[in-house]
């Protein structure tokens, strides 16, 4: 890929994405890998996904200092708006992940073979969201996938945050919309 600063674009993407595939996966196992746990302790079933992708999300945050730094090396720009959008954005993808992992903890111990499927599908997504290339290289017939995208739109607002201080607001609204889709559909 031809673009300046690949390394910036490429790594903006991927930490969020870490944090997001990491949290799912583990999450999957998570019920059926500590039921005896569940059956001895009276501890609710939502905990232990919760525990994964909480574990994650302290994984990204200690991993921004060190992305900021490789941006600041590489001769990148600070903004003073990342004092509340790390934050928001933090929130914002906890909200996205947890209930999708709960819905994929809760589904596998009635469908033992979904961890499986999860990993599968989750290398297919990875090279079907725009990571480690730019949207402008798709076609423009196929562009219209991107827009309704929510794994394009999370990794996308966490890009323009980080390489331009702001985020794009029809994208950090639809994922919120998103999350609170996702959070009616793992309670109910």
């Amino acid at each position: 890929v031809q673009m300046p600063n690949y390394s910036i674009f490429l790594l903006t993407a991927m930490f969020p994405w870490i944090w997001l595939t990491n949290s799912i996966v583990q999450a999957s196992g998570s019920l059926r890998n500590n039921a005896s746990l569940i059956k001895k302790v009276n501890l609710s079933c939502a905990v232990l996904p919760l525990s994964n992708v909480a574990h994650e999300m302290v994984h990204f945050c200690l991993a921004i200092p060190v992305l900021l730094a490789f941006i600041w090396f590489t001769g990148g720009n600070f903004y003073l708006s990342w004092v509340w959008q790390f934050p928001l954005m933090v929130v914002v993808q906890l909200l996205f992940t947890y209930p999708i992992a709960l819905i994929f903890a809760l589904l596998n111990v009635y469908v033992h073979d979904v961890e499986y499927l999860i990993g599968i599908s989750i290398s297919l997504l990875f090279f079907l969201t725009p990571i480690v290339y730019p949207v402008d290289m798709v076609p423009a017939k196929y562009r219209i996938f991107f827009d309704y995208s929510p794994l394009y739109a999370l990794v996308n607002t966490w890009r323009s945050i980080f390489l331009d201080g702001h985020f794009r607001s029809m994208q950090f609204l639809y994922i919120i919309g998103i999350a609170l889709l996702a959070v009616v559909l793992a309670y109910f």
